[in-house]
């Protein structure tokens, strides 16, 4: 037999729902019982989920995260522009605020983007020396 459930929006992975009278009927004519349906939800191949909070990655480039940049990052509605501020360090996360899920109750959660640097695997010599300069004269600002 098949019944139409209505999800809530924002149900979590292993609730229960209880649809009343609509289980098996009883032993000896006596009413139907309770169908429990326990919830699995399946998890998505670009955000996570933390309740209502929803996370997710992007990848900029080792002298953006030095210098700053912007980054566009897909959300559940549409695609934003996010400023990444300069020095922004490996797994530093940015907050969206309102961009999450809604709530049956109606809070509304962030999106949290976690950035990932890319570092280069072949540079050129001149980009070698212009970092090992950098390198020497960070180095001999922190003495």
């Amino acid at each position: 037999v098949a019944v139409d459930v209505n999800i809530p929006r924002s149900i979590e992975d292993g609730q229960k729902l209880r649809l009343s009278g609509m289980g098996e009927p009883g032993a000896g004519g006596a009413e139907a019982g309770d169908l429990i349906l326990e919830i699995t939800v399946r998890s998505h191949p670009m955000f996570r989920r933390e309740g209502l909070d929803l996370y997710s990655a992007a990848t900029i480039g080792m002298v953006e995260a030095v210098l700053g940049t912007e980054a566009e990052v897909p959300t559940l509605d549409s695609k934003v522009r996010v400023k990444v501020p300069p020095g922004t360090q490996p797994g530093q996360k940015l907050r969206l605020q309102g961009r999450g899920l809604k709530g049956p109750d109606g809070r509304q959660g962030d999106h949290y983007v976690e950035v990932k640097v890319r570092i280069p695997k072949d540079v050129t010599e001149r980009q070698k020396k212009l970092l090992q300069e950098f390198n020497r004269t960070e180095a001999a600002s922190k003495k």
